[in-house]
């Protein structure tokens, strides 16, 4: 497979599973490991004594301390290249009163940073991409113009079946709304791709005529993984430099103060509160 950055190059007869979990804990304990009291490091450490305690079952000492220092390697080699990638935390988002633009809402009224982002991704808009050429190659074209029948069409549909109190809305879609709202895109796509390799090899192992196929492997699935954050990391970059781009309205500014906006097909509801 093409590999991100750093060229395959471990020693031979090294553990390809320690490697992993190495490679994981230096990152993480490099991200997070110096957070409030240091929870989150005696965490890792305590993580990777368990998981290096399994790969021990199976594995020679020789093997893991092979493969643990190449992990190792790889982790600070792709830290030391993304150090330098653009990521920032103080990227102030232009909020101002025009129609149409962004501005701090009215049920988060704090900070610009929090109420635009909630989780921090203003921090992506000045990001080096992992695989895409450019932050703008699929960026998406303008928002229709306040004045037009698409807005007001988008308007009158957010308004009615975004309501925190619609009666439009069919329980289905509540559910689902509810759903994707519980955590963030990378857990739940995570979540869907190991929820599939399980059910793949468990398909597997209890299928006598194997018609299912051969269980996956640890270096497909560290590639399935791979692929995922890769997409998902690239793609929150292009979506808030996309945002920076047009800086809109959220619905809830748009329908509680859209009395002057020019479109005599939307209609001012200053109580309006969205489901989520």
């Amino acid at each position: 497979y093409s590999h991100i950055y750093v060229a395959p190059a471990g020693p031979a007869g090294a553990s390809r599973r320690a490697a992993a979990v190495q490679a994981a804990y230096a990152m993480l304990s490099k991200l997070y490991g110096a957070s409030p009291a240091n929870a989150p490091q005696v965490a890792f450490d305590a993580r990777r004594i368990i998981s290096m305690g399994e790969i021990a079952e199976v594995e020679s000492a020789a093997s893991i301390a092979a493969g643990a220092t190449w992990g190792q390697s790889v982790a600070d080699q792709i830290f030391t290249i993304r150090s330098t990638d653009g990521f920032t935390n103080t990227a102030p988002f232009p909020d101002n009163l025009n129609i149409g633009q962004w501005r701090r809402t009215p049920n988060l009224p704090v900070s610009s940073a929090l109420s635009v982002a909630g989780a921090g991704y203003l921090m992506v808009t000045t990001q080096t991409p992992w695989v895409l050429s450019s932050p703008m190659q699929f960026r998406p074209g303008p928002p229709p113009l306040v004045t037009s029948a698409q807005y007001a069409k988008d308007f009158n549909e957010v308004k009615t079946m975004g309501s925190q109190f619609s009666a439009a809305r069919s329980p289905e879609l509540t559910a689902s709304a509810l759903f994707w709202n519980a955590g963030t895109a990378s857990y739940l796509w995570n979540q869907v791709a190991l929820s599939l390799i399980e059910k793949n090899n468990h398909d597997r192992d209890r299928d006598d005529d194997w018609s299912h196929g051969r269980r996956s492997t640890l270096l497909e699935n560290a590639r399935i993984f791979a692929e995922i954050g890769l997409s998902m990391a690239d793609a929150a970059i292009a979506c808030w430099v996309a945002k920076y781009e047009y800086h809109y309205w959220r619905p809830i500014t748009a329908i509680r103060e859209t009395a002057d906006d020019g479109n005599a097909a939307t209609t001012p509801d200053p109580t309006w509160v969205p489901m989520v």
